[in-house]
This record gives structure tokens, sequence and C-alpha cells, in this order.
């Protein structure tokens, strides 16, 4: 943000935007935020990513550094609409972003440009993260509480 304004000028697009549409009631698809939060995760996954590879990081620190950017995001929003994150549900949502993230640093190890690694990486994110959405795709989840006799 500090050396880069184009990161304020979206932001203050995006808020001003919201401005405008917020005050308009509209019926909206229901798939159209899902589908805005999977570009999303795409996004700051593969961002942080290479954020961490630029500072001369390990693969497996890239890969945890675009999980953390890519979800921590979603968190906020979700605690903010109160509401239990989306990570800690059984969506198909953090495995999405590691997936992308070890798809990125196997790229980068195998000798691919950045941008393709960044492109194969976004792609597959989106590819698991929509597909979890169209097909309602879930993780298990475990039953903690045992049954004493």
């Amino acid at each position: 943000m500090i050396r880069d304004p184009n990161y304020i000028i979206v932001i203050l697009a995006t808020v001003l935007a919201c401005l405008l549409l917020v005050r308009r009631p509209r019926k909206v698809p229901e798939y159209i935020l899902p589908v805005a939060d999977a570009f999303g995760l795409a996004l700051f996954t593969v961002i942080g990513a290479e954020k961490a590879f630029n500072m001369g990081l390990s693969g497996m620190i890239a890969v945890v550094m675009g999980l953390i950017t890519g979800v921590g995001g979603g968190i906020i929003r979700d605690v903010l609409c109160k509401q239990i994150p989306m990570v800690l549900r059984t969506e198909i949502y953090a495995t999405a972003s590691i997936v992308g993230g070890i798809g990125y640093t196997v790229s980068l190890a195998y000798g691919m440009g950045e941008k393709t690694a960044l492109f194969l990486a976004m792609t597959s994110i989106l590819t698991i993260r929509l597909s979890a959405i169209k097909w309602h795709l879930s993780l298990p989840a475990f039953d903690l509480k045992t049954k004493r006799e």
C-alpha cells in the first residue's frame, strides 16, 4: 500500500461502489457473493505466497502465508457479520487455498515462470472452490461427542 498506490485506489473504488449500490435495493442472485469470494480467495492466496517468495522465504512458509492471506479476509468478514467463519465449517475453503499455494510453490520449484505459476495456482483454487460451491461439496465433520453407556 505504501509503495503501490493502486491498492488504495482499488479500496476507494470499492467503497464508492458500495456506497452507491447499497441504497438501491435489488434482487442479487444468491451465487454472486460466494463466487466473488472464491475469486478473492484465489487472488489473495497467490498474493500472499508471492510476497513470501519475494522475501526469500521457503516454499512451506509461502504456502502458509498464502493461506493466512487468502483465508484471513474471509474470517474477518464472517466475524463482522456475526457468523461462524467459513474456514471453521465443513466448507472446502482453506483446502482450496492450500492446494493452490502448494501448486504455486511446486511450479516455481520446477522452473516455471512466475506469471504462469500464479495463473495455474489461481485457476486451481477457483476450480476447487467453485466446484465445491456448485455441487455443495464439503469436508467430513467429526462428531466429538462421546456416548457413555
